[in-house]
C-alpha cells in the first residue's frame, strides 16, 4: 500500500469513527432524557401517595370460620363520584378475624362509604351487606360514618352481621330438569322498598332443584315477601316472577304470604311457573319511522275475564319502521288473553293511542279482538299502529257511492256495514284509507278493510 492510500485509509477510518461516535451520544441523550422523563412521573406519582383505610373484620361473638375459610369482600366508595374500589378478605378456617387495608385516591372532596358485601350466591351466613358505622356495623345504608377524604384512617372495623336466616329450595315444575348451562334463579327478599336483599341460585344442568339461604336484618316490625327471578338464559318457559306462598308458589304479590321479621323461616321453598309465550314485531304504519331519540310504545296482555294486565315497555329505533316484541305471562287455566299496543307520549299524536290484534290487523273495539287461550305459547302475533284518521261516517249502515278518489287520508267505521255501489274506487301514493265494519262489502280489489280490522295501505286500486 502506498503512503497516500495508506494515509486516505485512516482519514476514512476515522471519519467513520467519529460518526459512530456522534450516534452513540445522540442515543445516548436521548436516552437520558427519556429516562429522567420517566423518572420524574414516578416521582409526581408518589408525590401523590394514595390514603390508606385500615381495620378488622370480625365474624359475630362465638363463630369461627369453616372449612376453607370466610371470604368477604370490602368496599370504599366515594360517594360524591363514581370512585369505588375493594378488598378480598379471608377468615381463614378456625379464625373470628382478619385485618385489611384498602387504598384510596388521596382526594380531600372524597367521602367514603366503607361496607362488606358476602357476594351474590344465595347460601349466606349473615347478612349480604354491612355498613361501617361508628356506633357499630350496620345493615342501614343511610345510617353509615363517612370517612373524609385526604387522609388516612385506621381501626375502621367491620363485624359480619347475624339476622333473621330464610331457607328453602327453588323447584323446576315437576318432571323438568335445567337445560345445559344450567338456570340462574334470582331471590328477592322485601320488606319495603328501601330494604330488600337480593341473591342468585344456580341450578346446575339436568337437575330440578337447589337449596338457597339467606339472612336478612332481625327487624321485629318486618313483613318479608319472597319471589324468584328468572330472566335469563332458559326461562323462557317459565313466567318471570313468583312469590312464595303458603298453598304454593303465586304469580301475584297480593297472594304473597309475607314472613314476620324477628325470626328464622325454614322450607321456604318456590316452584318455578309456566308461562305464555308471546313474540312478534310491532310496526309503525307504512312509510313511517321512528324520530331521533326512538318511539316508545307499551304491549298489553289481558285476561278478558280477570283484568289482569301485563305490560312491558319497547322503543322502536330512530330511524326504524318496527322493534321485535317477546313477553311471557304466567298460565292460568280460565284465561283469555288479548294483545294491544299503547302510546301516550306526545310523539304519538298522529297514531290511534291504543288498539288491539285481530287476526293480523288491529281493531280498537277489545270485543271484537282475538282472543289467545292460556296453555301455549304464541309467535307472529304482528301489532301494526294505526293513523289516528278522524271517522268520516256516523251511520250504522254505510254505502260507498262511487267514483271515489282518496288523495289524503280517510278513515270510516260503521256500527253494521258498508257496503260498495258500482263505481270505482282510487287512492292517492301518500292516502292511507281505513274502513272498519263488522260486515264490509267493497269493490273486488279493495279489501283496506275486512270485519272490523285495520288495513292501511298506499297505492290501493279497484
Amino acid at each position: 500500500m502506498t503512503e497516500k492510500k495508506f494515509r486516505s485509509y485512516y482519514v476514512l477510518k476515522g471519519q467513520m469513527l467519529e460518526v459512530a461516535m456522534n450516534t452513540l451520544q445522540r442515543i445516548q441523550h436521548r436516552f437520558v432524557s427519556v429516562f429522567l422523563l420517566l423518572l420524574m412521573l414516578v416521582l409526581q406519582v408518589s408525590a401523590q401517595a394514595d390514603n390508606v383505610i385500615s381495620g378488622t373484620v370480625y365474624l359475630p361473638a362465638g363463630d369461627v370460620a369453616p372449612a376453607g375459610g370466610q371470604v368477604v369482600r370490602v368496599w370504599a366508595s366515594d360517594m360524591n363520584s363514581s370512585q369505588s374500589d375493594f378488598k378480598s378478605v379471608l377468615i381463614t378456617e378456625g379464625n373470628s378475624s382478619q385485618s385489611y387495608s384498602i387504598s384510596v385516591p388521596d382526594n380531600a372532596a372524597a367521602q367514603w362509604e366503607i361496607a362488606y358485601d358476602m357476594g351474590l350466591v344465595a347460601r349466606q351466613k349473615y347478612v349480604r351487606l354491612g355498613y361501617y358505622a361508628a356506633a357499630g356495623t350496620t345493615w342501614d345504608k343511610s345510617a353509615a360514618t363517612l370517612l373524609p377524604g385526604g387522609t388516612d384512617h385506621n381501626g375502621i372495623n367491620l363485624t359480619l352481621l347475624d339476622g333473621d336466616h330464610i331457607n328453602g329450595y327453588v323447584f323446576l315444575p315437576s318432571g323438568e330438569v335445567a337445560p345445559a348451562g344450567g338456570l340462574s334463579i334470582g331471590i328477592y327478599i322485601r320488606y319495603s322498598t328501601v330494604v330488600f336483599y337480593y341473591g342468585v341460585v344456580p341450578i346446575a344442568a339436568g337437575t330440578s332443584s337447589a337449596p338457597y339461604s339467606m339472612v336478612v336484618p332481625s327487624l321485629g316490625g318486618a313483613n318479608w315477601s319472597v319471589k324468584y327471578l328468572c330472566s335469563g338464559s332458559g326461562c323462557g318457559s317459565y313466567y318471570d316472577t313468583g312469590y312464595y306462598a303458603v298453598s304454593g308458589t303465586v304469580w301475584s304479590n297480593l297472594d304473597a304470604t309475607l314472613l314476620p321479621g324477628g325470626s328464622d323461616h325454614n322450607d321456604i321453598d318456590l316452584t318455578l311457573l309456566y308461562g305464555d309465550h308471546f313474540s312478534g314485531r310491532l310496526f309503525l304504519p307504512a312509510g313511517e319511522v321512528a324520530p331521533a331519540g326512538g318511539m316508545r310504545f307499551d304491549i298489553s296482555i289481558t285476561d278478558i275475564h280477570t283484568q289482569n294486565q301485563f305490560l312491558k315497555v319497547f322503543t322502536v329505533p330512530a330511524g326504524d319502521i318496527s322493534v321485535p316484541y317477546d313477553m311471557v305471562v304466567p298460565y292460568l287455566p280460565t284465561a283469555e288473553w288479548t294483545v294491544a299496543y299503547l302510546c301516550n307520549s306526545t310523539a304519538c299524536q298522529p297514531y290511534v293511542p291504543k288498539a288491539y290484534y285481530l287476526d293480523g290487523g288491529m281493531i280498537l273495539d277489545e270485543t271484537q279482538a282475538t282472543l289467545f287461550s292460556s296453555g301455549a305459547d304464541y309467535s307472529q302475533i304482528d301489532l301494526r299502529v294505526a293513523l289516528n284518521i278522524p271517522d268520516s261516517c256516523s251511520q250504522a249502515d254505510e254505502t260507498l257511492n262511487g267514483p271515489v278518489i282518496y288523495s289524503g287520508d280517510y278513515f270510516c267505521s260503521a256500527d253494521n256495514s258498508i257496503t260498495a255501489g258500482q263505481g270505482g274506487v282510487v287512492v292517492g301514493s301518500d292516502a292511507y284509507v281505513v274502513y272498519a265494519a263488522p260486515v264490509i262489502e267493497l269493490v273486488k280489489g279493495f279489501s283496506v278493510a275486512d270485519k272490523g280490522v285495520f288495513r292501511a295501505g298506499k297505492n290501493l286500486l279497484p
